[in-house]
């Protein structure tokens, strides 16, 4: 959301009816978002998380919605940009944090990949470099 917003906390889900919110093209929002009356405002391709960032400045809709997986990105994307934003979590279920791949990447660069992300994602060590980062 903008800095300047006054939806600083979601109690329920519900709250969100009605809000034009941003989301990637072509991928489902979670089930339980799924099912509200929510003006979903594609952005498509590889830039989405770029685009949404300069529509909430453009105010073309009032929230973005990221997975909380990775909080982070949307919050430097936003910086980058200019634009000041809060970050409101929803009361849903924590998802995993997952990576997908293209087909065509050899399976030996997934595996070292695999192994380097577990060794930087062990603990809370990448979560303090990017907090010391911002």
């Amino acid at each position: 959301m903008l800095e300047s917003s006054s939806l600083r906390e979601v109690g329920s889900l519900d709250e969100l009816a009605g809000l034009p919110i941003g989301w990637v093209s072509g991928s489902k929002p979670p089930h339980e978002l799924a099912a509200l009356p929510i003006h979903w405002q594609p952005a498509s391709g590889q830039n989405w998380q770029t685009i949404s960032p300069r529509k909430l400045a453009a105010k073309r809709i009032q929230a973005a919605y990221y997975d909380d997986a990775n909080p982070y990105s949307p919050a430097h994307l936003a910086r980058q940009q200019g634009v000041a934003t809060c970050l409101v979590l929803l009361p849903m279920p924590q998802r995993p944090f997952t990576m997908a791949c293209s087909m065509t990447t050899a399976p030996a660069l997934i595996a070292e990949f695999g192994a380097l992300a577990a060794k930087a994602f062990k603990g809370e060590r990448f979560s303090q470099y990017l907090q010391a980062c911002r």
